[in-house]
C-alpha cells in the first residue's frame, strides 16, 4: 500500500473505498456473530477472570463499571484474550459451531488470529469512511481501515490501540478502540514493550490488553466501541 499520507482525498468515497458497501453488510453481520461468540464463552469463570485481570469493580455478575460501554471492553477480553485448554473462546466456537453462512464464516477466520496492536493514524477520509493506518510494532504495515462513524470524528493527531479483523475487501476493528494523543506514542511504546519482561504469549496478549484499558482510564481519555448486542 502506497503511503498514505501521499494519498488525494478527492475522488469519490466508491472509488476510494470499493469495499464500503461490503462492509456494511458484514458489519451487520459480525455484530450478531460476536454475540453469538460472547454468549458461547460467558460463564462464570470467564466472568471472573476478565473482570479481575481488567481491574473492573464488583464481583461475579454483579459488576459495577465506571462507564456503560466498558460491557465492550469485557466482552472483547471474553472473546479474543480468555483462554481454555490453549484456545480463546472465537477458536473455540469456530471449532465446535462454526459459521452459519459463508459471511459468518469469513469472518471467524478473520477473528482467530486477530491481534492488538498501537497504530499512528496517517490520514483520514472522511468521504471513504477511511482511516489510514501506521502499526507502530510491525513498522512495515499500513492498513485502511474502514469505520463509518469512527472516521467522521477522529483527527490524525492521535495514537490507537485496536485490533484489526483483516478481511479481503477490507479492514474493520473488533468493535473496540482505545485513543490516545500522539505526544504519548514514545510512553505507549515503552509500556507495550516492557511487559515482555514478566510475560509470554497469550498471557502477554492478555497483559497488554488490560494494561492499556486501564491506562485509557487513567488518563480519562476517549474509549471507542461498537455496540456488539
Amino acid at each position: 500500500m502506497p503511503d498514505s499520507r501521499k494519498r488525494i482525498f478527492g475522488q469519490s468515497a466508491a472509488a476510494e473505498n470499493p469495499g464500503l458497501a461490503t462492509y456494511q453488510k458484514y458489519r451487520k453481520v459480525g455484530m450478531a456473530l460476536n454475540q453469538k461468540v460472547v454468549e458461547f464463552g460467558m460463564d462464570d469463570a470467564a466472568l471472573f477472570t476478565a473482570s479481575r485481570v481488567l481491574g473492573m469493580k464488583g464481583a461475579g455478575r454483579q459488576l459495577i463499571l465506571d462507564y456503560k460501554d466498558e460491557i465492550a471492553v469485557l466482552a472483547d477480553y471474553i472473546v479474543y484474550e480468555y483462554r481454555r485448554d490453549g484456545q480463546n473462546t472465537v477458536a473455540r466456537y469456530q471449532a465446535a459451531i462454526g459459521g452459519a453462512n459463508p459471511i459468518e464464516r469469513e469472518l471467524l477466520a478473520a477473528m482467530v488470529p486477530a491481534t492488538a496492536s498501537l497504530f499512528h493514524i496517517e490520514g483520514i477520509s472522511r468521504p471513504a469512511r477511511l482511516i489510514y493506518l501506521r502499526d507502530l510494532i510491525q513498522e512495515d504495515r499500513r492498513l485502511a481501515l474502514t469505520d463509518i462513524a469512527f472516521s467522521q470524528s477522529l483527527s490524525s493527531s492521535y495514537v490507537l490501540f485496536l485490533r484489526p479483523l483483516i478481511l479481503p475487501a477490507f479492514t474493520m476493528t473488533s468493535g473496540f478502540a482505545f485513543v490516545f494523543p500522539e505526544h504519548l506514542e514514545a510512553d505507549l511504546l515503552r509500556r507495550w514493550h516492557s511487559l515482555e519482561r514478566d510475560y509470554r504469549g497469550a498471557a502477554l496478549s492478555a497483559r497488554r490488553y488490560a494494561a492499556f484499558f486501564k491506562l485509557s482510564k487513567r488518563q480519562n481519555i476517549e474509549m471507542r466501541y461498537e455496540n456488539v448486542r
